[in-house]
């Protein structure tokens, strides 16, 4: 359904009421601010046509109907135009290979299908025209049950969260912006602001399959088939920043528990947040577009939740057979790779000699694979694993052979101290529960305002780094 034109001035107004010989009388009455007067204070407008020289009665209260008329259909040609351009599904539709479409570098495979099981992973795009509705269209056929949780932000507003539909070849997600859109006269035919949306899996299921065997994908994974914009979008080429950043971790870059507030149900996916996790904060104190590498329980030398082999072995892949490429002929390396494992190999009693030599082998594959312009940084997990807690200077053991192999001015070894350990040292329980405080909710996992702590003393180290020359710049 289509709305009518709208007379645009007093004088198409009077002439469609056969009452052109009036509209020199009203020259400079504005017509939509006659229509707002009329319907307040239709006594004050009819007295305002009989000053400016509408001497006959009848002629006044005819005018006055017909601006009153126009006000209502003025009304009635929005709500048709917003409801035009607000129905989700009218819009030009991004396929993944779209390059109007950023997606974090070392988190996806992008054919036709963009693919990721990776909490952190993200994409974004922008557009000229109206702030509305996104749909993406996922499949997720091969999932029984509800398995990841979406966040998504406009224009750097508050982010939503939306669940990913389960069991459907062909799901719609729906993505709505926060805050209402003003959809006036000047909104729906003035298509030329830009705005920007960013979508993130926020967090997924823990102990469902994440990786799969022999390149076969595993089942609980986000496959992202189009992205679909507002309508008369104009999709633009995604600026990326300055710089480019992969951040290995476990259950803390995960970013599990994060977002868990007292009283709420322990979950997965109602309490862990992968936007909240540190290396977020390192990388937008580093003006850098970051690729996130978690997985919960994971270590040098131990399992991660979901089937994910130790880092040593899993790093150079998304999932089972399927490599992860840091760079081709087409696309540099990163710029930082950031490491912060050791918490679990800590937790589980492992060697601190069998950690040393796994992590020198691990460093020594990753020069060679990210070449010799990356800049590393070995991150002592906050809770003082591998240096001052077990297994005991691990890590610093591990960067001096290493460095005693091939010395390595672009390799650092980042150790926060005593500080960033606090209440972060062990897990912490008091009859049965665990004891929450500022800085974790249970002795080990940071919350998201320490989270954001820690992420910014990273950065500030990487930046000094860089001031000295050591680091990328």
């Amino acid at each position: 359904m289509q709305a009518e034109p709208l007379p645009s001035s007093i004088h198409e107004l009077l002439m469609a009421v056969d009452l052109a010989g009036c509209t020199t009388l009203l020259h400079g009455l504005d017509l939509k601010a006659a229509e707002g007067w009329c319907a307040r204070d239709r006594v004050g407008f009819l007295s305002e046509l009989k000053r400016r020289g509408v001497a006959n009665l009848k002629f006044r209260q005819t005018i006055a109907n017909a601006v009153s008329r126009n006000g209502r259909r003025r009304e009635e040609y929005h709500a048709l135009a917003a409801e035009d351009v607000a129905a989700p599904g009218s819009g030009p539709v991004l396929q993944p290979e779209d390059p109007r479409l950023l997606f974090s570098r070392w988190n996806w495979a992008v054919r036709s299908t963009a693919i990721s099981n990776q909490p952190g992973a993200y994409f974004k795009c922008s557009w000229r025209g109206l702030l509305d509705t996104v749909v993406l269209t996922v499949d997720s056929s091969a999932s029984s049950q509800p398995f990841m949780n979406l966040s998504y932000a406009f224009d750097e507003q508050p982010c939503c969260v939306v669940t990913v539909p389960h069991g459907s070849r062909s799901a719609e997600v729906q993505l709505v912006p926060t805050q209402t859109c003003a959809k006036t006269e000047d909104s729906v035919s003035n298509e030329t602001d830009t705005h920007s949306i960013v979508v993130h899996i926020l967090a997924s299921v823990q102990q469902f399959d994440r990786w799969g065997s022999d390149g076969k994908l595993p089942p609980n994974t986000l496959r992202l088939a189009s992205v679909q914009l507002p309508y008369g979008a104009d999709a633009q080429l995604p600026k990326a920043l300055k710089y480019s950043m992969v951040a290995f971790g476990c259950s803390i870059t995960e970013g599990v528990c994060a977002r868990f507030k007292p009283g709420s149900k322990a979950s997965d996916l109602n309490s862990n947040s992968s936007t909240s996790a540190w290396h977020v904060a390192t990388a937008e104190a580093l003006n850098a577009e970051y690729s996130s590498v978690g997985f919960g329980r994971q270590g040098w030398t131990i399992d991660g939740n979901g089937n994910v082999p130790p880092f040593t072995s899993s790093w150079r892949f998304l999932w089972a057979g399927m490599p992860r490429v840091f760079r081709s002929h087409t696309a540099e390396p990163p710029d930082f790779v950031l490491i912060n494992h050791g918490c679990n190999d800590g937790l589980n009693g492992a060697l601190p000699g069998v950690v040393s030599r796994a992590v020198v082998s691990s460093l020594r594959a990753m020069r060679t694979e990210c070449g010799p312009q990356t800049h590393i940084f070995l991150v002592v997990p906050f809770g003082g694993w591998c240096a001052s807690s077990a297994p005991e200077g691990a890590l610093a053991t591990a960067y001096q052979q290493y460095q005693a192999l091939q010395p390595d001015p672009k390799l650092q070894l980042i150790d926060l101290g005593p500080g960033a350990a606090h209440n972060l040292a062990g897990f912490r329980t008091e009859r049965g529960r665990y004891v929450m405080s500022r800085e974790s909710i249970d002795g080990v996992h940071p919350t998201a305002e320490r989270h954001r702590e820690l992420g910014a003393l990273v950065a500030e180290y990487i930046s000094r780094a860089i001031a000295f020359g050591t680091a990328a710049s």
